[in-house]
């Protein structure tokens, strides 16, 4: 995990120190709300839920010809999901909040001065972090116990899920004149993040995260130097 963390940042440092001398390059810091899901099953009926969770990170914009920039990020991405199931006992409602380290490239169209912006890549993700959280309230009296746990990331048979995702996010919004910019943007991952004993239990279809969200961020420098 430390090494896929440190070679991607390596990387991306790189390619920022490299693009100086090639294009005009601005940098920024995001921040925003993501509404996480999963496209998850388990049998007929199950059904997840959104989950309110978080996102920041530091960005880069590179200029290109007429109009479009390549956009670079660096981002802590919270993404998962929640349930709820029953037995004679209690309803539970479960909780599934990974954090993620994520490498976005988006190609970019927007005015070089501001106005409506939006962009539209893919993306590299690796896991590092995330808990579990189980609530259950008794059917007889009405207690509420909460239990939770540290998701365990791998492919062993005492892990959840495999930490490695790629996938595809784009971004709408608006961008003003001295650097603010506010967009709404979908991301969806295209890695099974099912370990290889689900696969061959065939109780679990295909786990696939997806997240809306409401970003703001803030690019360093004027934009009109850009043009």
């Amino acid at each position: 995990m430390k090494k896929f963390c440190t070679f991607y940042l390596a990387g991306f440092l790189l390619l920022f120190n490299t693009s100086l001398g090639l294009a005009q390059v601005r940098y920024g810091a995001k921040v925003g709300l993501n509404l996480a899901n999963a496209n998850y099953r388990v049998n007929p009926g199950f059904s997840t839920k959104n989950i309110a969770t978080f996102q920041f990170g530091g960005v880069a914009e590179l200029q290109l010809p007429r109009n479009t920039y390549l956009g670079l990020g660096l981002e802590v991405q919270g993404k998962g999901f929640q349930y709820d199931y029953e037995t004679s006992l209690a309803n539970y409602t479960t909780t599934i909040n990974p954090i993620f380290v994520q490498v976005p490239v988006h190609l970019i169209l927007k005015n070089a001065g501001g106005g409506v912006y939006g962009g539209i890549g893919p993306f590299l993700a690796y896991a590092v972090a995330g808990k579990v959280k189980v609530k259950a309230v008794s059917k007889t009296d009405g207690q509420e116990i909460t239990v939770s746990d540290g998701i365990k990331f791998g492919n062993s048979e005492k892990a959840n899920f495999r930490p490695f995702d790629y996938g595809l996010s784009f971004e709408f919004g608006y961008e003003s004149r001295k650097g603010y910019r506010l967009t709404g943007g979908y991301s969806v991952g295209f890695g099974d993040s099912r370990t290889d004993i689900v696969r061959e239990s065939k109780t679990i279809s295909n786990y696939l995260q997806e997240s809306g969200s409401l970003c703001f961020t803030y690019l360093f420098g004027d934009s009109n130097k850009s043009k």
